[in-house]
C-alpha cells in the first residue's frame, strides 16, 4: 500500500501532465473528434479534482484509463438516446399522451422546424417530401428530376445538421 497516491495541487498536476496524452488518444481514437475528446480528458480531470477529498489511488493510471473508457461509454449511450428521441419525435403520435409529453413534443418539433429552415431549399424541400409527405426516395428522385442517390445525400446531410444542432 505504499504506492497509494493522495491527491493535491502538486500530485493532480503530476497526473495531468503524465496520463492527459493518453487519454485524449483513447478518447479520440474512439470519438474522432478533437474536441469531444478534449473535453472528455478536461470532465475526467475535473472530476478526479471534485473527488480528491475521497480518493486514494493505488494505481492512477488504471483509474483513470477506465475512467475515460466510461465516459466514452456514457457518450454513446446518450448519443443513442438522443437518437431515440429524434427518432421517436419525427413519428409521434399527439394521441395518449399526457399534456407534458405533447408540450414537450411541441417544442422539439417547433426547434427541428427552425433548424430546416437554416438549410438550402433544396435539401430542405427533400426532407419534407420524405419525412412530412412519407414519398419514397425514389418517388422524390423523379418528381424532383433528380438522381436517388442526390436525395440520399440530401436527406443525409439534413439529418446530420439536426443531429449536431439539437442538444437532447
Amino acid at each position: 500500500m505504499e504506492n497509494q497516491v493522495h491527491i493535491n495541487r502538486k500530485t493532480f498536476e503530476g497526473l495531468y501532465a503524465s496520463y492527459a496524452g493518453k487519454l485524449y488518444r483513447i478518447a479520440f481514437y474512439e470519438l474522432k473528434n478533437e474536441d469531444d475528446a478534449a473535453n472528455m480528458v478536461h470532465d475526467v480531470f475535473i472530476s478526479l479534482w471534485e473527488k480528491r477529498g475521497q480518493l486514494i489511488l493505488d494505481k492512477p493510471e488504471f483509474y483513470l484509463t477506465r475512467a475515460i473508457k466510461l465516459k466514452i461509454i456514457n457518450y454513446y449511450r446518450d448519443k443513442q438516446r438522443r437518437q431515440s428521441i429524434m427518432h421517436d419525435m419525427l413519428n409521434y403520435d399527439d394521441s395518449d399522451h399526457s399534456t407534458e409529453e405533447i408540450l414537450v413534443f411541441r417544442s422539439l418539433k417547433q426547434e427541428v422546424n427552425e433548424l430546416l429552415e437554416k438549410l438550402p431549399e433544396r435539401c430542405r424541400k427533400i426532407y419534407h417530401l420524405h419525412h412530412d409527405n412519407g414519398l419514397e426516395n425514389q418517388e422524390i428522385a423523379s418528381s424532383l428530376q433528380i438522381s436517388e442517390s442526390a436525395v440520399r445525400q440530401h436527406l443525409a446531410k439534413a439529418k446530420n445538421f439536426l443531429r449536431k444542432h439539437l442538444q437532447y
